[in-house]
């Protein structure tokens, strides 16, 4: 019975120890449980204050490119206003400038007007005392072909070109103090502006004169180039009764190179111009278009044509107004009929280049 009753005894306490046991895995099991969820509600907590760090460093980089968005249309408005403001003004002054040519030429026309009309007054008493052989001369004169009145032209403008050589000459040997422009040591050259048609340009000053100038040097190689050096000097030495033309301000010569002294246009070319807006406003284009016609219709009058306009040889000069400048393929007529090829492939009129002569 002992026996029996101690073995009870000691399965009651098994049983216990088992019972305890359990219990006791199962507590280690629900506390590990609430550790595992208490780890990830911390690490979900985590996840979400970074994903919420995130969205707002991302709002904060939206606003700066935002704003940085708005400050740059800002800036190109307000360039775009600024420049539309400066055409307005340059427009503006172009228009006065205009204007005022318009006003300058009018008046030389009504004093030319009043010459002529004293002339004709002075020239009616003169012919009134004069005998029959002046009338005679008078009428054969007038009966002249416009090919000899061009050649009388050409003529009397070879006689005023050497006065007016003479004429230097003399007021620099009175001057000595002044440099000569005619001797091409005096020139102070800085750079090279481009190449002409038969030599180089250079950007150069005379010395103690800060007024820049542009030399064009030709190498002299044949009897032809004498021909056009001569034409040329002969153009750019007119060209100082229009505005519209690069002006001559000298011409001499070495025994191998001539040297043309003209002056320089600071406002770059008709080719810069186009090279920069590509486009030009039809404004603009008719301003240049309007003054390159005045510039070839002083010349045609003299019976003098170009042969290589292009947008290279149209200068600006520093107001923006046209000079039409490289004589060098430039032909005195003298009421001749011009034949021959010359001029710059693609700016030549069609009627040259497909050789078709046309009759005016």
């Amino acid at each position: 019975m002992r026996r029996e009753s101690r073995e009870e005894e000691e399965k009651e306490v098994q049983g216990e120890k088992m019972s305890r046991k359990e219990s006791g895995e199962e507590m280690n099991q629900i506390n590990a449980k609430r550790r595992t969820e208490s780890r990830e509600e911390e690490e979900k907590k985590i996840r979400m204050e970074k994903m919420s760090r995130k969205e707002s460093k991302e709002e904060e980089r939206i606003k700066k490119n935002s704003k940085k968005r708005t400050k740059s249309r800002e800036e190109e408005e307000k360039e775009i206003r600024m420049e539309k403001m400066s055409r307005k003004e340059s427009k503006e002054e172009a228009r006065i400038q205009i204007n005022a040519k318009k006003r300058r030429k009018s008046r030389e026309d009504e004093e030319t007007w009043i010459n002529k009309e004293s002339r004709k007054e002075t020239g009616e008493e003169k012919r009134s005392n004069s005998n029959e052989k002046d009338r005679e001369e008078s009428k054969r004169r007038s009966l002249k072909s416009p090919k000899e009145r061009r050649i009388t032209q050409k003529r009397s403008r070879e006689d005023d070109s050497e006065a007016d050589e003479n004429e230097s000459k003399k007021h620099h040997a009175d001057s000595p103090e002044l440099p000569d422009p005619l001797a091409i040591s005096n020139y102070q050259f800085h750079s090279e502006l481009g190449e002409g048609t038969f030599g180089k340009v250079f950007l150069a000053t005379l010395s103690n004169k800060k007024q820049n100038v542009a030399i064009k040097v030709i190498k002299k190689t044949s009897k032809i180039s004498c021909v056009k050096i001569k034409t040329e000097s002969n153009v750019l030495r007119i060209a100082k009764e229009n505005p519209y033309l690069c002006q001559g301000f000298a011409a001499f010569q070495s025994q191998s190179h001539s040297f043309l002294i003209m002056e320089f246009a600071s406002g770059g070319s008709l080719w810069d111009q186009l090279a920069k807006y590509q486009r030009l406003e039809m404004s603009r284009v008719l301003f240049y278009s309007a003054e390159i016609a005045c510039g070839l219709d002083f010349l045609h009058d003299r019976g003098i044509i170009h042969r290589d306009l292009k947008p290279e040889n149209i200068l600006l000069d520093q107001e923006g107004h046209v000079k039409i400048s490289d004589f060098g393929l430039a032909l005195e007529t003298f009421g001749d009929r011009v034949t021959g090829y010359a001029g710059t492939l693609g700016y030549i009129a069609p009627e040259v280049r497909h050789s078709n002569p046309v009759y005016l």
